[in-house]
């Protein structure tokens, strides 16, 4: 399978696509957490969409936090991403 276009990240950070879903789930987790199945259908709702792979890696390099309630996955934020705000690249 051929990598995903902006994906691959630079020498300076991730690339265009993984920004993309960084922006994105800053904007949705800062409220609180979310369920995953949500932001997965948000992220294939876009225009231009955010693919799964992009929101999983950009999930992990924002450092969050995911788990289990009632049998439902959810994402938030790591408590220092909160306090200290968005990531530079």
């Amino acid at each position: 399978m051929p990598p995903e276009a902006g994906a691959a990240p630079t020498e300076r950070g991730p690339g265009p696509a993984i920004q993309e879903a960084i922006g994105f789930l800053t904007a949705r987790l800062r409220a609180g957490p979310v369920r995953l199945s949500v932001l997965r259908r948000e992220a294939e709702l876009r225009d231009p969409e955010i693919s799964a792979r992009s929101l999983y890696r950009a999930f992990e390099f924002m450092e969050g936090i995911e788990y289990e309630e009632e049998n439902r996955k959810w994402w938030r934020l790591a408590e220092n991403y909160v306090q200290n705000g968005q990531v530079e690249f």
